[in-house]
């Protein structure tokens, strides 16, 4: 928990965005996120990405108290941004 809100994850979504745009061609950027972690999905948002579509009957695994991993519903949220625009191109729907 000490390593949050310190902008890491923003410089990881930027650096992984400037590789793929910059040393692999690609032209769009493509993330899931389970639905809960309304954190990373502001993040995303905030870094121009916009959902595309949410998975309602994903699954997961989580811990347990026992130390095990439980199988457990989830939502996964699909986003996007597209590395090829300016500021006004991320703003169109498609």
């Amino acid at each position: 928990k000490k390593f949050r809100r310190k902008g890491i994850g923003e410089k990881l979504v930027k650096e992984a965005e400037r590789v793929a745009r910059y040393e692999w061609g690609y032209d769009d950027m493509f993330l899931y996120v389970e639905q809960r972690n309304t954190a990373a999905v502001r993040l995303y948002q905030k870094l121009g990405y916009r959902r595309l579509w949410v998975d309602k009957d994903a699954r997961t695994l989580l811990p347990t108290t026992k130390g095990r991993l439980e199988d457990a519903p989830t939502k996964i949220v699909c986003m996007r941004k597209r590395l090829n625009l300016g500021f006004i191109g991320r703003l169109l729907p498609f």
